[in-house]
């Protein structure tokens, strides 16, 4: 039929057809080069994850730090307590004992909360990142889909309006029609599996990448708590026996102090000194306070003595005295008593 004159020349009409099926399949192509750029962006969300992690770890190591201070805190305050006041009673310690107890236990409740909340900000990051980007890209593979569709439609569309107006050439109206729908068919086929394809790879290297980090992350946080609560535990055990030490040596020197004043004596020295031509000699004795200290003497002979020194005794004798009944010699009794 190639010789007939009159029939109408339908190589424009497929070339239009076949035009505008090709501008189809690129936006098609620019879709699916969409999706996989989401690739990039989770690599960059996944770094910014990385670096909340590192952020929630330096937040648990700053309250390492000011835990440490407050033990520091709370021994001056006890040593403070202890040395500026003497006359503290032993009810007041074991109250100043439990408050030091009930903020070692508040401090580490404070930490564990830290930890607790670090750790689900972590994970809400984490899941916040999925939800969003895995509904865009089944929206944009629905939608490649339905453009493949629209343009089979149109095409077979196209095909029918010829076929109406060049009925005579019917045999090669039909063999255009099967040529275009056959490579219809195997454009969509294509599309349709490198869309698949493409939607695969990117969902799995999204939920590798996301599984990853929140495997990661995870697992610094547990290792970062495991660690701060072993430090805490130490600090605390440290803390608890340094107080308790303290506080017992405070209740022994409180109870000896007490004891003290119920007898107002601190302590007594006893001694005898013969004295026979000299006029003075001296005693050495354990130091007292000269201030809470008093000298007793009894004597036969006219004998003064005084302190002279914390740790000494002198004593003196008139070199007119007359009145010994054996010759020269003094015999005197003395006791240094110490007072609170």
């Amino acid at each position: 039929m190639a010789g007939v004159s009159n029939q109408p020349n339908i190589k424009p009409l497929i070339d239009k057809q076949t035009q505008v099926q090709r501008i189809d399949f690129d936006e098609i192509k620019a879709d699916i080069s969409n999706i996989l750029g989401y690739e990039v962006q989770a690599d960059i969300e996944l770094n910014i994850l990385l670096g909340n992690m590192r952020f929630i770890k330096e937040l648990v190591e700053g309250q390492q730090l000011t835990l440490d201070g407050s033990f520091n805190e709370l021994r001056q305050l006890l040593s403070s307590e202890i040395d500026s006041n003497g006359d503290l009673t032993v009810a007041n310690l074991t109250s100043f004992k439990n408050a030091i107890v009930e903020e070692v236990k508040n401090t580490e409740s404070a930490i564990n909360f830290t930890v607790s909340v670090a750790e689900q900000s972590v994970i809400d990051s984490i899941q916040g990142f999925i939800s969003p980007r895995h509904g865009w890209i089944t929206e944009n593979v629905t939608n490649a889909i339905s453009l493949i569709e629209s343009s089979k439609v149109e095409i077979l569309a196209g095909v029918t309006g010829v076929e109406g107006k060049i009925n005579v050439v019917s045999g090669e109206l039909e063999n255009a029609e099967t040529s275009i729908l056959s490579g219809v068919e195997t454009a969509k086929t294509e599309v349709i599996n490198s869309v698949n394809a493409a939607k695969t790879a990117v969902l799995n290297g999204v939920s590798g990448y996301v599984t990853a980090a929140k495997t990661a992350v995870l697992d610094e946080i547990n290792s970062a708590r495991v660690n701060i609560l072993t430090t805490v535990s130490g600090y605390v055990t440290t803390a608890k026996n340094a107080v308790i030490s303290a506080v017992n040596a405070a209740e022994n020197r409180i109870t000896a102090n007490v004891n003290a004043k119920a007898s107002g004596i601190k302590s007594v020295q006893r001694g005898v000194v013969t004295m026979d031509t000299a006029l003075m000699t001296n005693v050495s004795i354990s130091s007292v306070n000269l201030a809470k200290s008093t000298l007793i003497i009894n004597e036969r002979g006219s004998v003064g003595g005084f302190l002279s020194a914390a740790n000494q005794i002198r004593f003196e004798k008139s070199p007119t005295a007359s009145n010994y009944q054996d010759g020269d010699t003094a015999i005197i009794y003395w006791q240094v008593i110490e007072y609170v």
